[in-house]
């Protein structure tokens, strides 16, 4: 999608606080890869954290801003939504793109509205990309090939919510 500028990746859950670091490294990881990814992987973007943890300490809410390449993206954790539901945005100035769960996307345009759901019959990896990520994977260790993940896109990735830990320990 040209001309993203506003990126928004949120995973929430139903009443399950954890731990701060826990819940940073199992569940804020994979919004945060998601939403680097849709911005492109902005090198040294500007990273601003916010967390919010209940009367014992427990994560209840975590969010990371990032600014980078004229966009704004945020990715967070809700622990305490009251539902499961995952859910990435990216706006541009010629529509909006949401997909939810990995499994329904919608797209808006001024007052158009489309809706694209993936196949019930689809087996959940496949749905979600782990497979063909797999699949990808071996087929590079098998063949010489390049890693379909760049280890430069994790570093980033990791950087930040070790960023963000030492945020939390200070």
């Amino acid at each position: 999608m040209p001309e993203k500028n506003l990126i928004t990746v949120t995973k929430n859950r139903v009443a399950s606080p954890q731990p701060p670091k826990e819940a940073i490294f199992d569940l804020l990881i994979h919004p945060l890869d998601t939403a680097l990814a849709l911005a492109g992987f902005p090198s040294e973007p500007t990273a601003r954290y916010t967390m919010h943890a209940d009367k014992d300490g427990a994560l209840e809410q975590a969010s990371v801003t990032f600014m980078g390449s004229g966009m704004r993206g945020e990715a967070s954790i809700n622990m305490v939504a009251g539902t499961n539901l995952e859910e990435a945005t990216v706006g541009t100035p010629n529509g909006l793109f949401r997909v939810q769960d990995l499994a329904t996307s919608h797209t808006y345009h001024g007052t158009s509205h489309t809706e694209i759901a993936s196949p019930d019959w689809q087996p959940m990896l496949e749905t979600r990309g782990f497979a063909p990520l797999v699949r990808a994977f071996f087929d590079a260790v098998a063949n010489s090939g390049e890693n379909p993940v760049a280890p430069a896109t994790s570093r980033l990735t990791h950087q930040l919510l070790c960023d963000m830990v030492a945020q939390l320990q200070a």
